[in-house]
């Protein structure tokens, strides 16, 4: 990435919406070099978003994909959906029922 790209994503990060005539204005962004800016920030990246075609807006990391899987990891996380949380809510108020019975048996020996 050259110098002026990081000092154009820095700048548009810390404004959080700039116009792109603004971004020209800065040494060593031509049109190139806007266009450059504008694919790896709206599509490769996803750090902001075109608004009609004037505006940079910066949304950070809210349309970012998750963070990649270390690797060997995958098998140590369990893929949830609601009708999983749902069993495993399930079960835990049974296994405390169960404990609370347990309890209240082992008091009466």
């Amino acid at each position: 990435m050259r110098r002026s790209r990081r000092r154009c994503s820095d700048l548009v990060q810390r404004e959080k919406r700039l116009s792109y005539r603004v971004l020209k204005w800065r040494p060593g962004v031509d049109d190139d070099e806007l266009e450059d800016l504008q694919e790896d920030l709206i599509y490769a990246k996803q750090l902001v978003v075109d608004e009609e075609g004037r505006i940079l807006v910066w949304t950070g990391d809210a349309m970012a994909a998750p963070p990649a899987v270390p690797p060997g990891r995958a098998s140590d996380q369990v893929p949830l959906d609601y009708s999983t949380v749902g069993q495993a809510t399930h079960l835990a108020a049974r296994l405390e029922q169960l404990a609370w019975a347990y309890h209240l048996n082992s008091d009466n020996d």
